[in-house]
């Protein structure tokens, strides 16, 4: 069964790369030939930009901390099959038993001990087994990259942000401006 969100990751990722490829194939062609129209119907495309900009720009945001989060529940179930590993392997055979014999006490409470041990296992197996149900962080990284990729850094323009740049740089003093940085 696939993970929770992974589809939805995956086809964030793919409308990701759909769209850088829209930026620099005859779409972007056609936005940047807008150049220095003005009017309504250019403001409002240049408004609408300015808005995907900033939806792209939070998306990038809150990718990083569900990566950050995947990453450290990834830890976290990597410790618990360790774990449930561990617990198996004490109540597997008859070890326990056989120290009980070895060491001359009742048998009874190295069995319960053991039963202990083999719920526990089972119930670090069930724990695991829903865990496989969330996405990877490699899928969330995935989409980080896509949007690296369009957003780049001030310094580094990405290539929409590089398409904004350019739309700007044509009508510098457009109110309000397409590429707002946030704080």
């Amino acid at each position: 069964m696939p993970a929770l969100g992974e589809n939805l990751f995956e086809a964030l990722e793919t409308g990701l790369r759909d769209f850088r490829a829209a930026v620099n194939g005859e779409p972007g062609r056609k936005v940047r030939a807008l150049g220095t129209v003005q009017g309504p119907l250019a403001d409002g495309i240049r408004g609408a930009l300015g808005g995907i900009y900033q939806a792209f720009v939070g998306l990038e945001r809150l990718m990083a901390l569900v990566e950050s989060q995947l990453v450290q529940t990834d830890a976290g179930l990597a410790a618990v099959e360790v774990f449930a590993a561990g617990l198996k392997s004490l109540a597997s055979g008859e070890g326990l038993v056989e120290l009980a014999d070895y060491m001359g006490l009742p048998r009874g409470p190295f069995q319960g001990l053991a039963l202990a041990f083999s719920q526990a296992g089972a119930a670090a197996d069930t724990i695991i087994e829903f865990a496989d149900l969330l996405p990877s962080p490699e899928a969330a990284a995935a989409i980080g990259y896509e949007l690296e990729r369009l957003l780049g850094t001030p310094e580094e323009p990405g290539q929409y942000r590089a398409l904004l740049i350019e739309i700007q740089a044509k009508l510098p003093e457009l109110p309000p401006p397409v590429i707002q940085e946030a704080a």
